[in-house]
């Protein structure tokens, strides 16, 4: 038996006349075990045995080994000293607790067993993701937060002034960021692989469960790649992520498996074949005309957006996470490679009751075809004049990708509102923290 002391918060706190269980957090590290306390051998077995969920104590005892139950090991406690007990209006009680009420109560979120997990899992993803990028030689750029550009085009951003001194940046237009691509594909330029991973902020006013106003973008940038070569890394990337949480987190899989009630180990069976299917825009027009009601294939037309439900139908079809290519130029962002048949070399990878969880393309080379694209989407050169230039110094092709962290989140975990897998989660009208 080893002594130990460690720092915990109560979860479940259950006793008799002359002995009591303590289910605590731990938070150095963090994880669970159980104190058990009895009434012989503390001083304050009375005061410990009122304590509620949530109150934070300080333990020292003998660890003991306990096979065949549902923790492998327990403390039996030597002393107990209360570092602070909750108020009596704790919110966190030891009943289910809906998502929205603990939404509500984001300070306090982390707290409950499910999103301890959620967060774990987060954290150590965004781990794997330096790892992996460091093991294939990229180099990592901090983007700016701060920019006069909107990358997609889309005016959905938010702007940025000062309340002390108007114009502050001496321009009209300064936003939030709305992706990092373009300052990324300059470092790409030098070192042949960069990446960026920082948050982004998107003006959308809407309440869908795969929308945030604020959240984290993953952008790799490579030379030299096609547009078949960046949709095989997209999907290798995608696979050795899914592995690493299969392999190392397996009790949180098997957690998240039957809560969500979504069996994750099958879903990773579709990467785990290391097969990928790639299919033409066009051919998936028709696979949805031929699917779909009448009314709706009649407005179904070259040039047409995907929605979100015939996005998921095609991965229901394939039964299969899929990439489509070849997207009209009209639907797609400034910097894709024109094809000159009114397609670009651009990809959205769709998986299962996500829909897009990745989009890339080959960037436009030319830069008389780039400043034509920016004047037809109706976007100012002034900001970007330096990106077309950027074709006129050395420029080797490039292709990337950009990849929504949450979404990603909510895909492994079988996690269906977006709202669930942030911290603290920006959306329109909700910014409490």
């Amino acid at each position: 038996m080893n002594s130990r002391t460690i720092t915990a918060r109560v979860v479940f706190n259950r006793t008799s006349s002359k002995v009591g269980f303590l289910t605590v957090n731990t938070l150095e590290p963090f994880g669970r075990t159980q104190i058990v306390y009895k009434k012989n051998e503390i001083d304050n077995f009375e005061e410990i045995s009122k304590l509620s969920s949530g109150a934070a104590v300080r333990v020292t005892g003998e660890t003991v080994q306990t096979p065949g139950r549902e923790q492998e090991s327990e403390i039996r406690s030597q002393t107990i000293t209360i570092v602070q007990d909750v108020t009596i209006n704790y919110p966190l009680q030891k009943k289910e607790h809906s998502f929205e009420f603990l939404r509500e109560n984001a300070h306090l979120r982390p707290r409950s067993d499910y999103f301890s997990k959620v967060f774990l899992v987060r954290s150590k993803l965004k781990h794997w993701i330096s790892t992996f990028f460091e093991e294939e030689n990229f180099v990592f750029l901090d983007s700016p937060v701060i920019t006069g550009n909107d990358c997609e085009g889309a005016g959905e951003s938010f702007s940025v002034y000062s309340e002390t001194k108007k114009n502050f940046f001496n321009k009209p237009n300064v936003n939030l960021t709305v992706s990092g691509q373009l300052a990324c594909e300059t470092f790409a330029q030098t070192y042949g692989k960069a990446y960026t991973f920082s948050p982004i902020f998107r003006a959308e006013i809407s309440n869908t469960v795969k929308h945030a106003a604020e959240f984290w973008m993953l952008e790799p940038e490579i030379v030299n790649t096609s547009l078949e070569e960046i949709c095989n890394f997209t999907f290798r990337f995608i696979a050795t992520m899914f592995a690493k949480l299969i392999k190392l987190l397996p009790k949180e899989v098997d957690f998240f498996t039957n809560k969500n009630k979504v069996n994750i180990k099958e879903r990773f069976e579709s990467f785990k074949k290391g097969t990928i299917k790639i299919i033409d825009y066009k051919d998936a027009l028709k696979i949805l005309k031929e699917n779909i009601s009448n009314a709706e294939a009649t407005s179904l037309q070259f040039g047409s957006d995907l929605s979100s439900e015939q996005e998921k139908f095609l991965t229901k079809y394939f039964q299969n996470p899929i990439f489509v290519i070849n997207y009209p130029k009209n639907i797609k962002s400034f910097y894709m490679k024109d094809n000159n048949d009114g397609s670009v070399q651009a990809f959205d990878f769709l998986v299962p009751d996500i829909g897009e969880l990745a989009g890339g393309s080959v960037r436009e080379d030319n830069p008389e075809t780039l400043s034509q694209n920016i004047l037809e989407k109706g976007i100012s050169k002034d900001n970007l004049q330096w990106y077309i230039d950027l074709r006129n110094e050395g420029y080797v092709k490039s292709a990337g990708f950009g990849l929504g962290f949450e979404r990603m989140l909510m895909y492994f975990l079988g996690i269906s509102n977006i709202r669930d897998v942030l911290p603290f989660p920006r959306a329109h009208k909700m910014l409490k923290f």
